[in-house]
């Protein structure tokens, strides 16, 4: 879907049943610090991670663990095939880097998350949109 040149729009998706395929789902628990920084850094490497092949759409939740007051985030990636989430969760733990030039590092080892851990899914059966107004809180 494309978006408006206002940077300010909020997408919605077309009431019906959605191409999904495959899901990746990542769980990052994150060291004590503020929400802030992490928002921050997240968006910068966002740009490329939202350019997987067959990507539909992205969720990046954020919550505090009621067990442990640590910062818990991560995503929900919804590809059109399994093979493509297959191959996105490959390519995201094995090969793409953050960083400056000459200081990369993979993503998963940045100090900023203490543990990750990935799941990939075959989507069965058809998942449909009700709406394509944007969620309210």
């Amino acid at each position: 879907m494309e978006a408006t040149k206002s940077p300010k729009s909020i997408i919605g998706y077309p009431a019906g049943l959605l191409p999904i395929g495959g899901d990746v789902t990542v769980e990052i628990v994150d060291p004590p610090c503020p929400l802030q920084p992490i928002t921050d850094a997240q968006y910068v490497d966002s740009k490329t991670m939202s350019r997987g092949p067959g990507m539909h759409t992205k969720y990046l939740p954020y919550i505090y663990s009621a067990v442990n007051g640590k910062l818990v985030t991560g995503g929900s990636y919804a590809f059109d095939t399994f093979g493509n989430a297959r191959d996105y969760a490959r390519w995201a733990t094995e090969d793409f880097e953050v960083g400056e030039e000459g200081k990369k590092i993979k993503i998963w080892d940045q100090p900023m998350f203490e543990s990750h851990r990935s799941w990939v899914w075959q989507v069965l059966g058809r998942i449909l949109s009700q709406s394509r107004k944007p969620m309210r809180a």
